[in-house]
């Protein structure tokens, strides 16, 4: 493996994976490992435990402990923050021209501005972006063992 870890931004989609067995878990997890650097932006946490409270009381797949521990974890995970404030002209207009959210923008920016790639499990953020400039710069969780195969340990993808 090589020393350098591959710079990623994280989207939501895939943060809330980390801590709730679904589809794309086990992809999401290889992010985890040795091999790789996750940037997120600071609303990554807002919106990953959204995702969480929905999970919790909404539909009712997890207990309000679970969620309550979900949020601990996620605070103490060693991610590099990165403001939103640098992006948000930018992320608007991704929105703009893709017809996404802003917030969903947001983590396209910030990638772009890092001249590294997204990684999503949002099929519709990630199909906004197919047949654009920026289609390359978006990677699919799914793809990542095929894309960065020598760098994905399953044993050390770990929650915690």
């Amino acid at each position: 493996m090589s020393a350098d870890p591959v710079d990623l931004v994280i989207d939501a989609s895939v943060g809330t994976k980390w801590f709730v067995p679904e589809i794309l878990s086990e992809q999401a997890s290889l992010l985890l490992g040795d091999g790789f650097r996750c940037h997120v932006p600071v609303l990554f946490y807002t919106e990953v435990v959204q995702a969480i409270w929905k999970k919790v009381r909404l539909r009712q797949e997890l207990k309000d402990e679970d969620g309550r521990i979900i949020c601990k974890r996620l605070l103490i995970m060693s991610l590099e923050i990165h403001p939103t404030n640098p992006v948000l002209e930018l992320a608007f207009d991704l929105a703009l021209e893709t017809g996404r959210t802003v917030y969903d923008c947001v983590y396209v920016a910030t990638a772009q501005t890092m001249a590294c790639r997204l990684v999503t499990a949002d099929r519709r953020l990630y199909n906004a972006f197919q047949g654009t400039p920026l289609a390359s710069s978006l990677i699919w969780v799914a793809d990542i063992p095929v894309q960065f195969a020598s760098r994905c340990d399953p044993g050390t993808g770990d929650h915690e």
